[in-house]
């Protein structure tokens, strides 16, 4: 977890020894440094810190059995990785057989998913594979993200090549049945305050406003209703003037230069990290972008600036903005 290249910039990668230290220096609980037969979560938590980093933690929503649905799990996973920032999950293995700690740094991108008519869809709420770090399997082990219906805790099946996770005659290895997460941690920067599912949450709720003003303007001329995506990642200032409008924009390099320009001459001054939560028709066809300010807590995320990619988004945004109804900051069409 403390591996990531997001860090490569001011921590140096700690030893395994090094991390066990910082846990016990103010959470020992009256335990020996040497030997450890492992660390609490609050354990965990003190080491991050320790490094110089913030610990976020998520625990799972659903009772009896504690779990995370398939929806949250999936899309914090994702947005966590994509921005950078390996996810540690820790489950307790389904048949009571003890519980367990992996490391997520990769997955599979999901195709784009069909969103009825009004709703609103997180874009990698169906992510299937996540390649995770297993001290018991290997580096880069595929897993599959399992579930039997929406109310069901997810559970996580290895699912890597037949030689790293079955027998000869193709059953699975003894002892790896599936891991049920009902916690997941995160070390990000110091300055990242805003958690992911407040950014869902404000994504959601801008997408809803969203999608009602323009299928009340699709009914009106007899056009059929439409339902949006969201998505949502931490991203370096730097990094979303650079690689991320780059990418949505299609490599315009008229419009791209003209963007960059507004966001850094107009917009009010921007943390080095941003939230950035994109409203988009599927996966390839972004609406919008708003940019959070992280640096505030999660009851206080305001918008520095939102990034308008279609002819028909300013005036829905400074609709929305007039009636008081959302306040998204300084616009910048990018068309």
């Amino acid at each position: 977890m403390l591996h990531s290249s997001a860090f490569d910039d001011h921590h140096a990668v700690p030893t395994t020894a090094e991390i066990t230290k910082s846990a016990h220096r103010t959470a020992s609980l009256g335990s020996r440094i040497f030997p450890s037969v492992g660390l609490t979560v609050e354990q965990i938590c003190e080491a991050i810190k320790e490094h110089n980093l913030s610990p976020i933690v998520f625990r799972g929503a659903l009772s009896a059995p504690d779990g995370f649905r398939r929806e949250r799990f999936a899309s914090s996973c994702a947005a966590l990785i994509r921005s950078g920032y390996p996810v540690l999950i820790v489950g307790a293995f389904v048949g009571g057989s003890g519980q367990h700690a992996i490391c997520a740094v990769g997955f599979r991108s999901c195709p784009p998913s069909v969103v009825n008519a009004g709703d609103i869809g997180l874009q990698d709420s169906s992510v299937e594979y996540l390649f995770i770090h297993d001290d018991n399997l290997g580096p880069n082990v595929r897993f599959k993200v399992a579930d039997t219906g929406p109310e069901s805790p997810v559970t996580l099946i290895p699912d890597a090549p037949p030689s790293s996770t079955s027998s000869p005659d193709g059953s699975p290895i003894s002892g790896y049945p599936e891991l049920r997460p009902y916690l997941m941690l995160v070390a990000a920067h110091n300055d990242i305050r805003t958690s992911p599912d407040t950014l869902h949450s404000a994504g959601i709720k801008s997408a809803f406003l969203i999608v009602n003003v323009i299928n009340g303007v699709m009914k009106s001329v007899g056009f059929a209703e439409i339902g949006l995506t969201v998505s949502t990642r931490y991203v370096k200032l730097a990094g979303y003037l650079s690689g991320e409008l780059e990418h949505a924009l299609g490599g315009n390099p008229k419009v791209l230069g003209k963007v960059r320009l507004c966001l850094v001459e107009t917009a009010p001054p921007m943390s080095l990290h941003l939230g950035v939560v994109r409203i988009g028709l599927d996966n390839s066809t972004p609406l919008i972008d708003v940019l959070y300010d992280t640096t505030d807590s999660d009851r206080n995320h305001p918008a520095f600036a939102h990034v308008c990619y279609q002819p028909l988004m300013p005036t829905i945004t400074d609709a929305l903005a007039h009636v008081g109804a959302a306040s998204y900051g300084t616009r910048v069409d990018a068309f």
